[in-house]
């Protein structure tokens, strides 16, 4: 019996260091893909502003999404391990994580990159979370996740210096000069860290990392009608592990895109065409306990996109979205796998009306991914306005994931007959949002079949094969009062996610989780107190405990250019795993002097 499910959203804007959290109101590219339009979308959203993440201080960006319900994170240790990201508890690689609309995700093992993702170098974070393969395509079932890269006022000058506990150095430089009606933003980055020992059953040593980036942003005005924009985002990543077989391994990072948006009318019908051609490269590779680097395991991700997209705003508030998103995927590898290349085509239609009471959307999209069976999927959904604060919606949606290159052709055990995992999701919405306070609830259910599994055949050979399948069901509540001398937010979240095959929980998901974070502004400096709970969880046959952890950052601005921060990590010094065995960071203690100009 397919489970009805309710989602109240939460949204709330604050100005100055206040922690915003912009919900359902937040009008993103991510959740519509509508250019040069102001399309509201009853997509569930979140939107972490550049100020959201200059006062948390944060190491790495899934230390930042771990404070919002329905995000849930399990990191082999700190910056630089592997990370995995839960969306509404769909498997990390069940979320599309995108660069200024560029996929991240590998072709190999299906997620993303995390590590390599410098917060200093980000303007903004867009999520949606839900479905959203009828606008995306693949990997979309838990939500997409959309990092907008970092830009900066003509003629202005950043220059930030940190130092902290593990020999933790961050430097960043940034800048931006105009051209004509465009300007350009140039952000760079170094940062390094002796790390600690993430493994407590292997290697007692430091696992550390040194990561090197830059980002060129710009945007150019050839006429009213025409734009250009680009961007070009390089990473260099070396970090220490601990494994049986590796414990090393040098990343890298490759996306460059252009983009151009021309805005035109016929019969009272306006429109942006949208036209974006772009390319990534993830790189990563693996040696070390002994391994010479000649033999190291090498996996790299090569895509070329080019995304087509037509805005069109009619009368009454209708706008249609028509697009195709086309990309050419190639494996490149050590390992030799039968097939290292695929292309991939969709299509799709996006309608959204909104009149004074009723919201409508209907999207529908089709994906042809060559060597598996095609996906259609759709998302639709209705929202009434009750009161003028108070707004219902009911959504019901679909996705898909296709199997990826170490799924279908992996030489020690790939199944090149997988077909595509698939998803379907119903929701009911509900927001209310007066004066000072907002308030959300959300009660969630996905049902996805055709989960891939690697088991043993009747043969006792291990491939991998559509045999799993899942329930997740859950809650999000999330609250904001603006007084009481600051902001006050409250993210609660509750998740039920079973293996409907063994009746399990599914693996490294907390079942409750609970964050309250209190943004103040005294003078010249501001103050954010942020405090999470996670609930237990499982992981390899095992409870992990539940935890809870305190963080404190501060911003103190001595003149109108010059400012300094400290952060307190861990207030209290609580010991965790998220996965099993491997340990997070403990109390730790960060300075920095920031110069604004």
């Amino acid at each position: 019996m397919k489970h009805i499910t309710l989602v109240l959203a939460v949204s709330s804007s604050f100005s100055g260091a206040a922690y915003a959290q912009n919900e359902m109101e937040t009008i993103t590219v991510t959740a519509s893909r509508a250019s040069g339009q102001a399309v509201p979308s009853l997509a569930t959203q979140l939107v972490i502003s550049r100020s959201d993440i200059a006062l948390a201080q944060v190491e790495s960006v899934p230390e930042l999404l771990s404070r919002y319900a329905g995000i849930d994170v399990a990191s082999n240790g700190g910056r630089g391990q592997t990370v995995s990201v839960f969306t509404r508890g769909a498997s990390s690689d069940q979320t599309l994580v995108l660069i200024n609309g560029l996929r991240l995700n590998t072709a190999s093992s299906g997620g993303a990159t995390w590590s390599t993702l410098s917060p200093e170098l980000i303007e903004r974070i867009e999520i949606v979370k839900g479905p959203r393969a009828a606008i995306w395509g693949s990997d979309a079932i838990g939500g997409v996740i959309n990092i907008i890269t970092r830009e900066q006022i003509p003629g202005s000058v950043s220059v930030n210096a940190k130092y902290g506990t593990n020999n933790t150095q961050s430097y960043y430089l940034g800048t931006s000069f105009s051209h004509g009606d465009g300007a350009t933003t140039l952000a760079i980055t170094k940062e390094n860290s002796d790390g600690y020992d993430v493994l407590k059953t292997s290697e007692p040593d430091e696992d550390g990392y040194d990561t090197f980036s830059v980002v060129l942003n710009g945007k150019q005005n050839i006429s009213k009608a025409l734009s250009l924009n680009w961007m070009l985002r390089t990473v260099e990543q070396d970090s220490e592990f601990d494994s049986t077989y590796l414990n090393e391994s040098e990343n890298k990072n490759r996306e460059w895109n252009l983009g151009g948006d021309y805005h035109w009318a016929i019969a009272g019908v306006t429109n942006t065409t949208t036209v974006n051609v772009g390319s990534s490269r993830d790189t990563g590779e693996s040696y070390g306990n002994g391994r010479e680097k000649a033999n190291s395991d090498l996996f790299e991700t090569r895509r070329d996109q080019l995304s087509v997209v037509n805005t069109s705003r009619f009368d009454e508030g209708l706008t249609l979205v028509m697009g195709t998103d086309q990309y050419n995927e190639k494996m490149v590898s050590n390992t030799a796998f039968s097939q290292d290349r695929r292309r991939v085509e969709g299509y799709f239609g996006h309608g959204l009306y909104a009149g004074d009471k009723i919201t409508v959307e209907l999207a529908l999209r089709y994906d042809d991914v060559e060597n598996i069976d095609g996906e259609t999927t759709y998302n639709a959904s209705f929202g009434y306005k009750i009161t003028d604060d108070i707004q219902l919606s009911v959504a019901k949606g679909t996705g898909f994931k296709a199997p990826t290159f170490n799924d279908l052709y992996y030489p020690y055990g790939g199944n090149p007959n997988l077909i595509s995992e698939t998803s379907d999701t119903e929701a009911v919405n509900l927001q209310y949002n007066k004066n000072a306070v907002t308030l959300g609830l959300s009660f969630y259910n996905t049902d996805i079949d055709n989960l891939i599994e690697w088991a043993p055949d009747t043969n006792n050979i291990w491939q991998p094969r559509n045999i799993a399948t899942a329930d997740i069901s859950g809650v999000d509540v999330q609250a904001s009062y603006a007084g009481w001398g600051g902001t006050h937010t409250l993210n609660y979240g509750y998740l039920d996610a079973i293996d409907k095959v063994t009746n399990t929980r599914l693996v490294r998901r907390a079942k409750n989780q609970f964050s309250y974070q209190f943004t103040a502004s005294f003078r010249d400096t501001d103050v954010l107190l942020n405090y999470e709970y996670k609930g237990d969880r499982e992981d390899q046959g095992a409870v992990l405990d539940s935890y809870q952890i305190v963080d404190v950052s501060v911003e103190h601005h001595l003149t109108d250019t010059f400012s300094a921060k400290l952060k307190l990590h861990n207030l209290f010094n609580e010991s965790y795993e998220t996965v099993l065995n491997y340990q997070n960071l403990e109390r730790a203690v960060y300075v920095s002097v920031n110069y604004r100009m």
